[in-house]
């Protein structure tokens, strides 16, 4: 069975991949330019935030998130999953 993409689909994507683009050029992001720059769900990324997994600031009452502790949050992951017997052999 194939799953066929509406218009309003590819306008979705379209839109996630130029945030997740623009997120790349960003110092610091939004809580929805982070999920979009992680290709993950916001609420997945929240949970992230509460957790401390990744660090996040204040500035005037909006959360923001620096894009150097995400690329870290991935680097450590990437280390750790080879480090446990990942995949790579």
């Amino acid at each position: 069975m194939t799953t066929k993409l509406t218009t309003g689909d590819l306008d979705d994507l379209t839109m996630k991949a130029r945030i997740a683009e623009n997120a790349a050029r960003l110092t610091w992001l939004k809580p929805c330019e982070a999920a979009c720059y992680m290709n993950i769900g916001e609420s997945t990324l929240w949970k992230l935030l509460a957790e401390g997994t990744i660090p996040s600031s204040k500035a005037g009452g909006n959360v923001r998130i620096a894009r150097t502790d995400i690329d870290a949050y991935w680097a450590k992951r990437r280390r750790g999953s080879t480090a446990e017997g990942g995949c790579e052999k």
